[in-house]
């Protein structure tokens, strides 16, 4: 069970930086410490003394200022520093012996613990676990007592940090999951605005074909305007040349008075039906070029729904471009976010593991 724990808290601590000193402390407390009292001995005051030797998990600084306030609450005595020992004042700690007694004791750090060396002499001589049996026993209830208090206050400490981690890990994946509904939903939106675009495209597209197709058939008809206009002008400038000449001869026969003979009538008439069929001939010259007129104008209105569709369509190209770039930038950051959130799903996971697991190694303290 304690490696198990041990790899769920160093999983955390090494996916989220962020999070390692909660971890650092948490990975101490995975499993319920133990509490061992051992005799040693100590070298004090120029001599060898037994001294009571027990292993603290916690840091250094946190235990001693625990140590010391629990020592003043139930004992009201308060410690001074010398030779590297907190020496307690000569006094009869009731709930240890009837004796005044000296009390003396040292903390310091031991690997990931810490470890605290506690003695006490009765009339200058250092009680033992062989000779002061009672006395000694009653110390460990009360150094138990301590330890059991502050690894309390520890994983109270710890358990905190752990859920705290786990409530913003929760947050983090909630925040991820909304921001993978949005993206969703923009997904959606970016293709249904393509397939709208499209539709308009395919609608614009079918509008130029048809505008191609008429202006073809409008330049086609413009030719054969522009072909009858030269033909029918021709037509007229011809009948213009043949008037001119019929007039001259008309002119001359006028100036010599043999209009009223036989050839003089027939120029005469000759004249009016040339007349005539120059001004049928000049009507159609007027009806070709009106005909013509009408279809250059109707080849510029074409021309002109012919760019302006080019125009549309070119916008919605533009506008399909840049759905179709929203929905490439949505879908990689869908990609990236979807990833995000396998990985703080499992994190999340290990961390209410790591949370059981502190809670339950909490619940042993009482039985230490």
């Amino acid at each position: 069970m304690k490696s198990l724990v041990v790899s769920i808290l160093f999983c955390i601590a090494v996916s989220s930086p962020i999070f390692g000193q909660t971890i650092k402390e948490a990975l101490a407390y995975s499993t319920t410490p133990t509490i061992v009292f051992e005799e040693q001995t100590t070298s004090f005051n120029e001599g060898v003394q037994p001294a009571i030797q027990v292993q603290v998990t916690g840091s250094e600084d946190s235990y001693a200022k625990h140590l010391k306030s629990f020592l003043e609450k139930n004992f009201g005595a308060e410690g001074k520093r010398s030779n590297g020992y907190t020496a307690m004042p000569k006094r009869v700690y009731s709930a240890w012996s009837s004796d005044s007694l000296e009390v003396f004791y040292r903390i310091e750090k031991n690997a990931d613990k810490v470890s605290l060396l506690f003695l006490s002499a009765k009339k200058n001589v250092f009680l033992n676990q062989k000779n002061n049996a009672i006395e000694i026993m009653a110390i460990h209830q009360s150094l138990r007592t301590q330890i059991k208090e502050y690894y309390i206050v520890s994983y109270d400490a710890v358990i905190g940090d752990q859920q705290k981690e786990y409530e913003r890990q929760t947050k983090d994946v909630e925040k991820a999951e909304s921001k993978i509904s949005k993206l969703n939903e923009n997904i959606k939106d970016e293709n249904e605005s393509i397939a709208t675009v499209n539709s308009k495209m395919q609608e614009v597209s079918l509008e130029r074909n048809n505008l191609d197709q008429e202006l073809k058939m409008l330049n086609s008809t413009l030719q054969q305007d522009k072909k009858l206009q030269d033909q029918v002008q021709k037509e007229l400038d011809q009948q213009t040349i043949t008037i001119r000449d019929k007039e001259s001869l008309y002119n001359t026969m006028n100036s010599q008075g043999t209009l009223a003979s036989k050839d003089g009538k027939r120029v005469t008439k000759d004249l009016a039906k040339l007349r005539k069929a120059q001004a049928k001939l000049q009507d159609r010259v007027t009806k070709v070029n009106e005909q013509k007129t009408k279809t250059e104008n109707s080849v510029l209105k074409k021309e002109e729904a012919q760019i302006k569709a080019e125009g549309n369509f070119n916008e919605l190209s533009a506008k399909k471009s840049k759905h179709e770039s929203e929905l490439s930038k949505a879908r990689a950051e869908l990609d990236k976010v979807s990833v995000e959130l396998q990985e703080e799903r499992r994190e999340l996971e290990v961390s209410l593991k790591a949370l059981d697991a502190l809670k339950a190694a909490k619940v042993g303290v009482a039985n230490l």
